[in-house]
């Protein structure tokens, strides 16, 4: 198996980017918030696959569904700088 490597050419200055380009902390609140929202999602849907298809969970399962949308549409804001980069035009 042959490895490719990746480079980003921008070095680990201990920096990431936002949605628009925005350089801000790895350390920052605000990836704190979307990366815990985004563990919360990962085990919401855990369950949801554990719940079963046929034992009258038809309403969790959705439940769970809306919740994991609303969480995707939060963490968009929290990619985002919206100062810079506007969500809606």
């Amino acid at each position: 198996m042959k490895l490719t490597r990746i480079y980003t050419r921008t070095g680990d200055t201990g920096m990431t980017s936002l949605v628009g380009g925005q350089r801000t902390r790895k350390d920052s609140l605000r990836l704190e918030a979307y990366g815990t929202l985004d563990e919360l999602s990962s085990h919401l849907g855990l369950l949801a696959a554990s719940l079963g298809k046929n034992d009258g969970t038809a309403e969790t399962e959705q439940a769970i569904e809306r919740i994991q949308c609303n969480i995707f549409n939060i963490c968009t804001f929290l990619a985002t700088d919206t100062k810079e980069t506007p969500i809606y035009p």
